[in-house]
């Protein structure tokens, strides 16, 4: 393992933890996942009774509401910017007044990795960038070859654009069985040659929204656990 490998790789470790130790606050967006529809909700988080039950909103997909049912199984992940959390459990209560709402069973344990929020992880991602700052912007093939919650770096086969230009990036992904599209704004930050004639730009990520910031914490995240 090289040394950037080895310092994400410590970075990133996992630890079991009690859930009153897990620091999220209410109203924070939680990712609520459904293995019989294999599909990943979006949630928040309103509170806990320690020992008995956690809070959170009805889970929504696609701009609609789910009515979840007693007993369901539901995986939770949460992220607090220097740590991501999940943990397994059912659904003990559901509830349409005031708002729609659930009690999920207390979490025997959660686990919680820490990554700083400007951690780099590797990986080898196609992807496509468009520079908005052009008037007549083209379509650019690109590989990500490290990336964190606030940017990534990548190579370009061509000039993509020069240093405060805007871009758009976009690729597909797999997230805990759950295929995703995230779309990128970011700024480009620094500009330089590789030693196979390709170019590697470094961007800071802008404007993200609440889905693709949730989703690029999960990558960093699971990323950061598999090294």
């Amino acid at each position: 393992m090289n040394d950037k490998a080895a310092h994400t790789a410590r970075e990133g470790s996992s630890q079991q933890i009690s859930f009153e130790n897990v620091i999220i606050r209410p109203g924070d967006a939680v990712q609520v996942h459904l293995a019989e529809i294999e599909q990943r909700c979006i949630s928040r988080y309103i509170g806990h009774v320690i020992g008995k039950s956690v809070l959170i909103e009805a889970p929504v997909a696609n701009n609609q509401i789910l009515h979840l049912r007693e007993n369901q199984t539901v995986s939770v992940r949460a992220f607090s910017g220097t740590s991501a959390y999940a943990f397994n459990s059912q659904v003990t209560k559901a509830h349409s007044a005031p708002l729609p709402y659930l009690h999920l069973a207390w979490p025997r344990s959660v686990r919680a990795v820490s990554i700083r929020g400007a951690a780099r992880v590797d990986f080898s991602l196609t992807a496509t960038t468009v520079n908005t700052s052009l008037n007549a912007p083209l379509v650019h093939d690109i590989v990500i070859t490290d990336l964190s919650i606030t940017g990534a770096a990548f190579h370009a086969q061509k000039p993509v654009g020069k240093r405060d230009d805007e871009l758009i990036i976009r690729f597909h992904a797999n997230l805990h069985n759950v295929d995703v599209e995230p779309v990128l704004p970011c700024v480009i930050r620094s500009v330089s040659p590789t030693n196979d004639n390709h170019i590697k730009y470094g961007v800071q990520f802008t404007d993200l929204s609440l889905l693709d910031t949730l989703t690029l914490q999960g990558l960093v995240c699971m990323r950061a656990v598999r090294n």
